[in-house]
């Protein structure tokens, strides 16, 4: 306790003998004039050293400065009035221009991250200007599938009344040509022949005496002649859902109906009287004459989907038409007559399809513009997806009709041995399947 009250009482001693040091130095003459930064006042004389000059005998046995109470002060003078001032401001000058460092590095990367934002804005702003600028052949397939399912559902429609019109005809219905009897509608034929038809070359020059003059070249053998009528025409100008039909409409439409005469069901049944059908054994020959005309339905059926699709189209004013699909058809080359002809007014829907599936594809412009850019080709692609879908739909439907008329022969062919067993039930023959 006694060396602890010893040392303290020293250092209490020092500090005063420290403070009142540094206030002469601070007070003396001229202390008033600031001094440089970083510069201090000039070192007094270092004290002479003295070993155990106040007799201490417990700090350090007089073997170190430390001991000096003159030496203490000194050193306190150098420390804190010309030691820590310089260090103070050069301390402060590294903090100023490590910030000043890091405030340049900073704006480095803020330099960097904006010129990158830049570039990736203008990058896209070029994609998206790129990508979404519309390309023509875009544009010729959306301009002309306008009026595809308009046209789609009209064709169904003048299939559908086609078909309609056979059937009453093998039906023998009212107000039809062969309602009376199967002589009456031969007859009235031959007489269309005649007036319509015929062709004065025909029968080895035989018929100038049947036909008399002759009949206008582009009906000649409409009612038998297939390629000429149907297959050779992409679009027919008969309509039968227009009321009022042109000219050149009703004679499309009366070599049609000539010509399914020819094809479909050229005999039709005699009219059964009343007082026969009263009989009992004339029910059965009634359901034979209804199984027959069912069977021609069945064929009837394809050849009015095949006229149908080639019949014209809507004439709408918001519709393609041959507006917009004439241009494609020039670019080929094809003459403004044989466009004239392969569209008509109101192209049909096997025109259009043929067309949008095929004539376009002969365009070397097509291929040309695949070299536009990646968004176009797949948007490209995927109308071609979809033109490829209507496609299969077309060829679907077909395939069912084929698959009707292929059953279809495939019961004619049987009902005769199907009889040959059921005569053979009936009589109680031991051999059922005969020869």
């Amino acid at each position: 306790m006694r060396e602890i009250s010893v040392l303290t009482a020293k250092g209490a001693a020092r500090s005063v003998l420290a403070a009142v040091f540094v206030a002469a130095i601070v007070f003396a003459p001229g202390a008033g004039v600031p001094a440089l930064a970083g510069a201090g006042p000039a070192l007094p004389p270092t004290p002479a050293y003295t070993c155990n000059l106040n007799g201490d005998e417990y700090f350090g046995d007089g073997y170190t400065t430390l001991d000096n109470t003159e030496w203490l002060i000194w050193l306190d003078w150098v420390i804190y009035l010309h030691w820590l001032p310089p260090h103070m401001n050069m301390a402060q000058q590294l903090t100023t221009g490590m910030t000043y460092q890091a405030l340049m590095v900073g704006a480095l990367l803020d330099a960097k991250n904006e010129q990158e934002t830049q570039r990736l804005m203008q990058q896209m702003a070029a994609e998206a200007h790129r990508d979404y600028q519309p390309d023509l052949t875009m544009c010729t397939f959306g301009t002309n599938v306008r009026s595809l399912a308009a046209t789609e559902d009209k064709e169904r429609v003048n299939t559908r009344l086609l078909d309609l019109t056979m059937l009453k005809r093998h039906k023998l219905s009212q107000d039809i040509s062969s309602a009376s009897a199967v002589n009456d509608d031969l007859k009235n034929r031959f007489e269309q022949f005649k007036h319509v038809y015929c062709d004065t070359n025909d029968d080895n020059n035989y018929l100038p005496p049947v036909c008399g003059a002759g009949n206008p070249a582009d009906r000649i053998n409409n009612d038998i002649d297939y390629t000429k009528l149907i297959e050779n025409r992409y679009t027919l100008d008969a309509d039968f859902t227009d009321p009022a039909p042109t000219p050149q409409a009703q004679a499309d439409q009366e070599d049609i109906m000539a010509l399914t005469r020819n094809i479909i069901g050229f005999r039709t049944f005699d009219k059964i009287s009343d007082d026969h059908l009263k009989q009992e054994f004339a029910k059965n020959t009634y359901m034979d004459t209804r199984s027959v005309n069912a069977m021609r339905s069945v064929a009837g059926n394809s050849i009015a989907h095949i006229i149908g699709m080639r019949m014209a189209g809507t004439p709408c004013a918001s519709c393609v038409g041959s507006t917009y699909m004439r241009p494609v058809l020039l670019q080929l080359g094809v003459p403004d007559v044989d466009i004239d002809k392969f569209l008509g007014s109101n192209p049909s829907y096997y025109a259009q399809m043929e067309v949008l599936t095929h004539k376009v594809f002969e365009n070397e412009g097509f291929f040309t513009n695949l070299y536009t850019t990646p968004a176009n080709v797949e948007r490209i692609g995927a109308t071609l997806q979809a033109l490829k879908l209507m496609q299969d739909r077309d060829r679907f439907e077909s395939s069912l009709r084929r698959e009707m008329l292929l059953s279809l022969i495939l019961e004619v062919q049987i009902r005769d041995r199907e009889s040959r067993v059921e005569a053979a039930v009936r009589n109680g023959s031991n051999t059922l399947i005969g020869n």
